[in-house]
């Protein structure tokens, strides 16, 4: 509220050392965040018709409206499709020695260009587990023959993710999966390496039952 040279001495004096200095896993600093956050505010007044000057913020009053209501809903999980599971198929991958118990189900591994994985399942939405990694390379995806978004599996050392690839919204049914590997990858990885582990299928929850929770039943 009073601004950064309202702040104690005590809880900022540390700041300017480090405030040119990249987060880690990251390509800004605090003092980059800081001008991309101010840029950003001001032209967000300039389009709602207030003004801005070089001494001066103009910012228009308005009448605050309730934004629509928007919900994250993957549904109902109901199966974990393990890679040595039928519903799979597997070309130009190799399994990836290491446990195999349910929680860590063995791995299907590739590197390199054109090697597919293929999925078919019946559900609403789908999310497929794997490894990413310092090596992680890059895969096209398919659903339902359709160009969909792709897999990037790179992150940084000492960081730890296994959500592959995911989708939702689907409509109930049956829906197939292609995933095909790519030759390329982040410029900071040191592989192409797409690892897979299993798929979490998830149904569509049934609005019957969302009512039903609402009212405590």
């Amino acid at each position: 509220m009073l601004g950064y040279y309202g702040i104690p001495d005590g809880w900022k004096s540390g700041i300017p050392a480090l405030a040119d200095k990249r987060f880690d896993y990251a390509r800004s600093s605090l003092n980059d965040i800081c001008r991309s956050t101010l840029e950003r505010a001001l032209r967000l007044v300039q389009l709602a018709g207030g003004t801005v000057t070089d001494t001066d913020v103009t910012i228009p009053q308005q009448a605050p409206t309730a934004a629509s209501f928007e919900q994250w809903d993957m549904g109902v999980p109901v199966a974990r499709v393990a890679v040595t599971d039928n519903a799979w198929s597997f070309r130009g991958f190799s399994a990836v020695a290491g446990p195999t118990s349910r929680d860590k189900a063995v791995r299907m591994g590739a590197g390199g260009a054109g090697a597919e994985a293929t999925l078919r399942f019946t559900g609403a939405a789908l999310a497929v587990v794997g490894g990413m990694s310092p090596e992680g390379g890059r895969a096209d995806v398919y659903l339902n023959g359709q160009p969909a978004h792709g897999i990037d599996v790179y992150v940084g050392g000492r960081t730890h993710d296994n959500d592959v690839w995911h989708v939702y919204g689907l409509a109930q049914g049956p829906h197939t999966l292609r995933i095909v590997t790519r030759a390329d990858a982040d410029p900071r990885s040191t592989g192409t390496t797409i690892s897979i582990a299993e798929a979490v299928v998830y149904r569509a929850r049934q609005a019957g039952l969302i009512a039903r929770r609402a009212h405590g039943a």
